[in-house]
């Protein structure tokens, strides 16, 4: 898909990142594991587990297991971009606490090769149903962050 942007010259190669919010924000933190391209990832209110969603709890599949952001091997995978994850402090459809997990054992595979290592975890009241609601201002936020790390030139 990034190669097709590309070869069409619509898509910088230097400047690809992804983002998501939910759902999406498992599908964004996938897109950087699996694609050189993608240079780092941002995600609000995240699904870092699928087996914490209600509906999947009683789901066993070992492909859904896969999907876990807290596999040693996707845990390997992203600690190589940068990572910035916004979080409910109490978000009790896709679970704060295991948002925390991932981003703590992110920073501990970097840990040996950073001082600081590019793992962020932004906590913030959470809001709406089950505490999985996210802010307007959150998201310009995330939206800065990655532009900040993007290598523009000529933009005003």
């Amino acid at each position: 898909f990034f190669e097709t942007l590309m070869d069409a010259g619509l898509l910088d190669p230097e400047n690809v990142w992804t983002a998501g919010l939910s759902r999406g924000g498992l599908i964004a933190a996938h897109s950087a594991i699996r694609s050189p391209y993608v240079k780092g990832v941002v995600s609000f209110a995240s699904v870092t587990v699928p087996k914490d969603l209600r509906d999947l709890k009683e789901t066993q599949s070992e492909a859904l297991d896969a999907l876990s952001l807290k596999t040693t091997e996707n845990i390997n995978a992203l600690s190589a971009k940068p990572t910035r994850f916004y979080m409910g402090n109490r978000d009790e459809l896709v679970n704060t606490r295991s948002c925390f997990e991932v981003v703590h054992s992110l920073a501990e595979t970097n840990s040996a090769q950073y001082r600081s290592p590019p793992h962020e975890l932004i906590l913030y009241c959470s809001i709406g149903k089950s505490g999985h609601g996210t802010p307007p201002d959150i998201f310009e936020n995330g939206a800065q962050w990655i532009r900040s790390r993007m290598k523009l030139s000529n933009v005003s």
